[in-house]
């Protein structure tokens, strides 16, 4: 059973903290997700014993929330309607914190309030919000980060250094491999972000590889030093951005038209960055929120 979530009203950015033990005037009483509705295209010919499965879809989750008021007199309960009657707006969208996850949903209908004098008055009142999340999947609350590019130390401190050494030194080395791992441990297929930074020098056509895949995104600029690109492939969100002295820009322009939209396959992907030139100053980092169908935990 879910014993505490937080609401957000994106557009007000508003939160509405609900608990059955935490909170003080807004209390929850149950809240229900429901599930995923799934539909299986299917076809059968003469003679086929049972059917042939030939594709899948989703449909969208609907969430119930049920809750009580609290007050202590008359103005405080006609207050505190007032707030959840401006808060659940249904044609605003609101996001529910669940411990590390979060769902988008709209209201399908405005606030319900109880009928019953015992349960709509002075001091208490029970009010009841539907909604249906467009996308059903839960999300991680941050992003996980892979950075692919990472710099390895070649030597522990202490260090003496003699003194007129004329010798110059390594203190860090840039891998030598440019192959990694990101690991999806979400339920489905999710898009990223990828972020090229030319760190210092000049970095020509950046170039992100999905090996298993076959799959590459690739830009077509020559990146200054200080000058990052950001590409989402998530859909719905679909962007190429690129940023440089502060300045942010469109740079969708630059994308190479064999490029494809990534998305990393759950469980291990592996990956490969390249440039034309100046590899060594580029540093490559891959941002990815997980995706999942059930979260619910014991509280």
């Amino acid at each position: 059973m879910v014993q505490d979530i937080t609401l957000s009203n994106v557009v007000l950015e508003t939160n509405l903290p609900l608990s059955m033990v935490d909170t003080e005037y807004y209390i929850l009483d149950s809240v229900d997700w429901g599930a995923i509705q799934a539909s299986h295209q299917q076809y059968k010919y003469i003679g086929q014993k049972g059917v042939t499965i030939v594709g899948h879809t989703l449909g969208t989750r609907d969430i119930e929330i049920k809750g009580w008021v609290i007050a202590k007199t008359e103005q405080e309960m006609t207050e505190r309607k007032m707030l959840l009657n401006r808060f659940f707006n249904p044609l605003q969208l609101i996001t529910l914190y669940y411990s590390d996850y979060s769902i988008d949903f709209y209201c399908q209908e405005t606030i319900k309030y109880g009928t019953k004098h015992s349960e709509n008055n002075d001091i208490i009142c029970h009010w009841v919000v539907d909604g249906i999340a467009p996308d059903p999947y839960f999300k991680k609350v941050k992003d996980s980060t892979f950075i692919a590019s990472a710099v390895d130390g070649m030597f522990v401190f202490p260090l003496t250094i003699k003194n007129n050494n004329i010798d110059s030194l390594v203190f860090g080395g840039h891998k030598k491999t440019t192959i990694f791992d990101a690991y999806n441990s979400g339920h489905i297929p999710t898009g990223f972000k990828v972020t090229f930074y030319a760190r210092s020098g000049i970095v020509k056509n950046p170039k992100l590889i999905h090996i298993n895949k076959q799959q590459y995104i690739q830009i077509n600029k020559t990146l200054h030093t200080g000058e990052s690109v950001e590409i989402d492939t998530n859909r719905g969100n679909r962007t190429v951005y690129g940023t440089i002295e502060d300045v942010r820009q469109n740079y969708f322009m630059y994308k190479d038209l064999g490029s494809s939209w990534i998305e990393l396959d759950v469980g291990k992907n592996e990956m490969n960055y390249t440039a034309e030139e100046g590899i060594d100053m580029l540093d490559v980092t891959i941002d990815l929120n997980y995706r999942y169908q059930e979260v619910q935990q014991c509280y």
